[in-house]
């Protein structure tokens, strides 16, 4: 986990920005060894430590509370209602009381980009678990001061880009962190890989209308799965140079994360103009784009998993307006296509999801591509 890095698809915008505390002059002796370890997997340097606090349950889950500011709050009841008119949340979905929910469960560290330190859960590192979210976010420390994630997060100018920066981030570091486990005894290995064992036996995106945290869990942990893959083609590819270059420049969708025959053509979105609202339709939020990945959950929801896969891989660019009808959240999206054959493989797919949710709730039209 990065705290303060997800924002657009992948979750809850990020608030203003604390103070970064002084750099100590050298690293806790509990984690230097993770250190050294995480250096010569990523053949990079730190420039200098990080401060390091070992927390108890309750300080660690108070210090992973971000403070949500008003646009905070604002940002996340939006997205909220984008995700509904989607088919992935039921209505009033209080997203940041989700996101912490999961957080508050499920991670035993992080490093914040903001103050640019990292927390960890417990006073010790017996815990396979604890060590392996340490190697992590030591990653995530040292991108940060090789690459300059608030760099990276001011370059992306869309979800897509936004989710492409997450992938690169989340799976590189998951990269390391996998290359740590396998240095481990084979017991250790077993410890850690066991809380993995329940998993879900569909492809699809879960029917998070009767439960919203786990389509909410499944749009924050993909950055982690496909960017896993993605950090592992680069370096099948070119090693860590690829990745480093990667990072220095950043792919700008999620669609080259996702599909390396567009990533190796340099395929880049061509979204349409935004789509004009009716009379008497409320603009609901700003101009934003669905994506690649956030358009095949949605999809997948409700259709088949291959299905929702051969519908999607046409996608060349989208944007989307959100606005209400009387209290309901509604999103109008106009999705180009690579050519028509592929924008009437996508229709028929919009129009079978539609066919699967409330009576007259979509409309799909096609022109040309």
């Amino acid at each position: 986990m990065l705290l303060a890095v997800i924002g657009g698809a992948a979750g809850t915008a990020a608030s203003a920005a604390p103070v970064a505390r002084k750099a100590p002059a050298t690293w806790d002796p509990r984690v230097r060894s993770l250190v050294r370890f995480v250096e010569r997997e990523r053949k990079l340097d730190f420039d200098h430590p990080i401060p390091v606090e070992f927390l108890d349950d309750a300080a660690f889950i108070d210090a992973l509370a971000v403070d949500q500011t008003a646009d905070d709050t604002k940002h996340d009841r939006l997205y909220a209602g984008d995700l509904y008119a989607l088919g992935l949340v039921g209505p009033d979905v209080d997203l940041s009381a989700a996101v912490e929910a999961l957080d508050a469960a499920g991670v035993s560290g992080f490093y914040d980009n903001e103050t640019k330190e990292m927390k960890i859960r417990g006073q010790k590192l017996d815990d396979v678990i604890v060590r392996a979210t340490v190697v992590h976010e030591l990653t995530h420390a040292l991108q940060d001061q090789t690459f300059d994630f608030q760099k990276m997060q001011r370059r992306a100018k869309s979800s897509g880009a936004d989710f492409a920066d997450d992938a690169l981030i989340e799976g590189d570091a998951t990269w390391v962190e996998e290359a740590y486990i396998a240095t481990l005894p084979a017991r250790q290995q077993d410890e850690y890989y066991a809380q993995y064992d329940v998993s879900s036996e569909s492809g699809a995106a879960p029917d998070a209308a009767s439960a919203p945290a786990p389509a909410i869990d499944l749009l924050l942990s993909t950055p982690y799965s496909l960017g896993y893959a993605f950090a592992d083609y680069l370096r099948l590819s070119g090693g860590s140079r690829a990745v480093d270059r990667e990072f220095r420049d950043p792919p700008p969708s999620d669609e080259q994360v996702v599909d390396p025959v567009a990533f190796r053509r340099d395929e880049r979105p061509a979204p349409p103009a935004k789509p004009t609202l009716a009379t008497g339709e409320g603009r609901r939020g700003g101009v934003d784009e669905i994506g690649v990945v956030q358009l095949y959950f949605m999809l997948a929801a409700r259709l088949d998993a291959r299905v929702a896969l051969g519908a999607v891989t046409g996608w060349k660019g989208d944007t989307y307006t959100g606005y209400s009808r009387g209290d309901v959240p509604c999103i109008r999206a106009a999705i180009r296509t690579d050519d028509a054959t592929e924008a009437r493989e996508l229709t028929d797919a919009l129009g079978t999801w539609g066919d699967h949710g409330a009576a007259g709730a979509v409309a799909v039209e096609r022109r040309g591509a």
